[in-house]
């Protein structure tokens, strides 16, 4: 009498979800109650049921409801409480400790759905037309029996990897089915479907993105599966999955596909949007920062797993399973994992983002920009190894072609015109040079028929000049002129940041203030600015660097270089 009391109370709290009851019915010609009309649609629609996947894959599985409903015949759900479910740890892959967890909440108001997804699952659609349907939270008792019959014949397409159109909430139904699945089902071929769903309907309904990236991931490590394989853009889970980490692990130790992973969701320095990557300059770097990034991918994984050698510890999480989708208790669960970040590691991203820099620093020099850019924790062993390999992978620029011959032509009429020296020539020449000397005296003469004499020329006195300018030249020189801001200057050249900060400080007027002073005064001794960048990374030009120390060192204020 107990046991019949507390299956009646089961049964009130899984009606008490069931909304449809509290919705006034619709008298229409034909349509039985909705709970009947599922069930009797099933019914009808298994008779003729037959798979066409695989006997292995989809054959019809005998449905215990009692065991279902205590989920006994899940082979994951045993053990302690607190205790985990499953413990391991994935090959090849960043997500390097697992440990799955019941749900600490105890919930049944899904597990009738759970009943459901498990009966109909061997049963084959007939083909039919397109019934709409919508629903926020898709469930099979809202199908009417034209509904169902679509959704059947909808998934025995899928299942056969043809996806004809659907409704969004089709979708999300098929997904709901699937992760709420348990007993002896092909798991690893129920994850390719539901990665075969989400690539073939991505773009149409762009929410998949986020779902099912964050679905698809706990229902691989619930079962202990490995990433699903596919031509999935890594864009499409950036900002998307909350570890994007796995689907990176997809690639095994393919270090092409992770220097990709790392451009995208581990980088601080993003050389797209350099004002020097436009035309055909974009070529050059899409290649050679791929190509330098994987040589620096290499040497940090000496020991052959990817980026070993950086030393920083695993990232940690723990999250609940299946957020946002219909979830049995029975399916739901808390998840702890351990994983090499590309993204939660700040060290890595900054390190990433100096090999790109060093890296565009190469190629700035390459196609002729003489502005640098600032790199501040790049190993020399690591920025050696990266120079000499685009020594060896750019290719010889492009020399100058040859003139046209109209321009020789051109040329030969400014050439000097040769002819045999001449005594008479010469005399002539003279003879003419002094006529033209007496018309120019004649012509600037005031009053006096006759020049004047010239006075000599005071040698001492001009010696004295000479001095004095040179006098005058020490005391205007280039870091004289620089006055405060020579501190500054002296510490860039030096490559001493933390310095160059300081003297900023000391100075106490805006950094921009200061370049543009020490720019002008550079274009009156050479002609051109020193220094270029942006407020996070002024650096002087390499062109400059030996004139500028030559400069300091004639001051006697330059040190330690």
């Amino acid at each position: 009498m107990a046991d019949e009391k507390k299956m009646s109370r089961k049964d009130e709290l899984d009606d008490f979800w069931d909304l449809s009851d509290l919705v006034p019915r619709q008298k229409i010609k034909g349509q039985r109650p909705m709970s009947q009309n599922v069930i009797k649609s099933a019914d009808i629609v298994s008779e003729h049921s037959q798979n066409t996947v695989g006997t292995n894959a989809f054959a019809d599985q005998p449905i215990d409801i009692k065991k279902l409903v205590n989920s006994a015949n899940n082979p994951s759900d045993t053990g302690a409480v607190g205790e985990p479910l499953l413990e391991y740890s994935p090959e090849n892959s960043l997500i390097h400790k697992v440990k799955i967890y019941r749900f600490e909440s105890n919930y049944n108001y899904y597990e009738q759905f759970r009943i459901y997804a498990n009966k109909f699952f061997s049963v084959e659609g007939k083909e039919c037309q397109h019934v709409p349907y919508f629903s926020y939270v898709p469930q099979y008792n809202q199908l009417d029996s034209a509904q169902l019959k679509f959704y059947f014949w909808w998934r025995t397409q899928v299942r056969n990897g043809i996806y004809i159109y659907a409704d969004y909430s089709y979708i999300l139904l098929y997904v709901f089915e699937t992760i709420n699945l348990c007993g002896e089902y092909d798991y690893e071929q129920l994850r390719d479907l539901l990665f075969g769903v989400w690539l073939a309907y991505r773009k149409s309904y762009p929410r998949l993105d986020k779902l099912l990236s964050e679905w698809i991931f706990d229902f691989c490590l619930i079962h202990r599966l490995a990433p699903p394989r596919g031509k999935l853009p890594l864009a499409a889970i950036e900002g998307s999955c909350g570890v994007a980490e796995f689907f990176v692990s997809s690639v095994g130790n393919d270090f092409d596909k992770y220097v990709s992973a790392l451009l995208i969701f581990c980088n601080s320095y993003d050389y797209k949007k350099s004002k020097f990557y436009e035309g055909e300059n974009k070529e050059i770097y899409d290649r050679y920062v791929h190509s330098a990034l994987r040589v620096a991918v290499d040497f940090l994984s000496s020991s052959g797993k990817i980026l070993a050698d950086i030393g920083y510890s695993d990232s940690k999480l723990n999250r609940q399973a299946y957020v946002g989708a219909l979830s049995s208790y029975s399916a739901k669960r808390r998840i702890e994992i351990e994983f090499c970040s590309f993204s939660r590691s700040h060290e890595l991203r900054y390190l990433v983002g100096d090999i790109i820099k060093y890296t565009e620093n190469i190629i700035r020099g390459y196609i002729g920009v003489k502005s640098k850019l600032s790199v501040y924790s790049l190993k020399p062993e690591l920025a050696m190894l990266i120079s000499e390999h685009l020594k060896n992978v750019l290719p010889p620029k492009k020399r100058t072609a040859p003139r046209d011959v109209r321009d020789k032509e051109l040329d030969n009429l400014y050439e000097p015109i040769h002819k045999e020296f001449s005594l008479e020539n010469a005399a002539k020449i003279e003879m003419e040079s002094w006529q033209t000397t007496k018309i120019l005296a004649e012509a600037f003469a005031e009053d006096e028929e006759t020049l004047e004499i010239m006075e000599p020329i005071d040698l001492k006195a001009e010696e004295n000049v000479e001095k004095k300018w040179q006098k005058d030249e020490q005391e205007e020189s280039f870091v004289s002129r620089l006055g405060e801001f020579s501190g500054y200057l002296c510490a860039l050249v030096q490559c001493k940041y933390d310095v160059a900060r300081d003297e900023i400080r000391k100075i106490g007027k805006p950094i921009d203030t200061v370049i543009d002073y020490i720019n002008e005064i550079a274009l009156e001794f050479f002609g051109d600015i020193i220094i270029e960048g942006d407020e996070d990374s002024y650096t002087l030009i390499e062109d400059y660097l030996e004139d500028v120390i030559s400069e300091f060192r004639k001051q006697g204020e330059f040190y330690d270089f």
